[in-house]
């Protein structure tokens, strides 16, 4: 696939894959379908699978001069990551996943933001469900993940709710130079490891705690096609919580009063959810609600033993 230039591009985009055959050509084909030059953008596909599905699926887009390809034995997202940030030429890096349609202009959007205010760190956006018409809106399933709001705002600084206001992985780019500042992700973290998920919210926790500027926009749209079953998407929540409550209590332990407040605002929530389905004898949420208690408290216990664990540098 292509060479690289000697000219940097102004963004890159960055799409993780394994095993997705079925998925990456359709992600592939809505980024290229941007109107952005080589001189512009480049699309690095970072691919962990285990055979070779995956990159005969990339090949009838090797003819893009914007698109580059590295394959890699490792596995895990959060290592994915840090190997395309690594690679990325371009002064911004734009994230998104492999079971993601992006709207046309939106990479163009994503850079408009950045170009409209230096000070801006990061920016996500809007995260929609992909209508497939076999299972949207079917009852019984579900697709995580997503970012509806229509109101743009910026937040710097933490408070007990402010990780959660920002958006997804899906939808999300930094100026490069955070990484310089702060490291890269916590590779023992997210999908592909033991711990499922937490990487995106230990990252967004850590730079804001330091001062980070970070925007989020309505404009800069992607469509996440993964619908589920419920059951499916309860246990993902159940690991979800595990990892959230592990990355919490890191900080916590660190000395942060913020992340004690999140862990106190979660168990406390999910203590009263438990007491009022025993109170209305609704066993299969007492189900639901014993789980996510049982998620919170094995984080907080993992998160005490992972507290000098650091991030890898860029």
């Amino acid at each position: 696939m292509s060479t690289e230039a000697a000219k940097s591009p102004r963004i890159s985009v960055l799409v993780c894959t394994r095993n997705r055959p079925h998925a990456i050509g359709t992600c592939l084909r809505s980024i290229l379908a941007s109107s952005l030059s080589p001189d512009d953008m480049e699309l690095v596909v970072i691919d962990q699978s285990t055979d070779d599905q995956t990159g005969e699926q990339v090949k009838p887009f090797a003819g893009d001069p914007r698109l580059r390809y590295i394959r890699t034995p490792t596995k895990g997202l959060a290592r994915a990551r840090n190997i395309g940030i690594r690679a990325a030429r371009s002064p911004l890096v734009l994230f998104t996943d492999d079971d993601v349609i992006a709207e046309p202009d939106w990479v163009e959007l994503v850079l408009a933001e950045f170009d409209a205010d230096p000070s801006i760190d990061a920016v996500y956006g809007r995260v929609l469900a992909y209508m497939q018409r076999d299972v949207a809106g079917k009852e019984g399933y579900h697709c995580p993940t997503l970012m509806e709001s229509g109101e743009r705002y910026v937040v710097q600084g933490l408070t007990k709710s402010t990780h959660e206001a920002l958006g997804h992985g899906n939808n999300m780019a930094f100026r490069k130079r955070v990484f310089e500042q702060h490291g890269l992700y916590l590779e023992w973290l997210g999908a592909g490891t033991y711990m499922t998920g937490g990487e995106d919210t230990d990252f967004t926790f850590r730079i804001l705690k330091r001062g980070a500027r970070m925007l989020y926009s309505p404009k800069p749209t992607v469509h996440h096609d993964n619908w589920m079953p419920i059951e499916k998407s309860n246990a993902q929540l159940y690991k979800y919580m595990f990892s959230a409550s592990t990355v919490f209590s890191r900080f916590m332990f660190r000395g942060s009063v913020t992340a004690a407040q999140v862990q106190w605002r979660y168990l406390k929530q999910y203590w009263r959810d438990w007491r009022g389905s025993v109170k209305w004898k609704n066993w299969p949420a007492v189900a639901h609600h014993k789980k996510l208690v049982r998620g919170w408290f094995k984080g907080f216990l993992f998160g005490l033993g992972t507290v000098l664990r650091r991030a890898p540098r860029l």
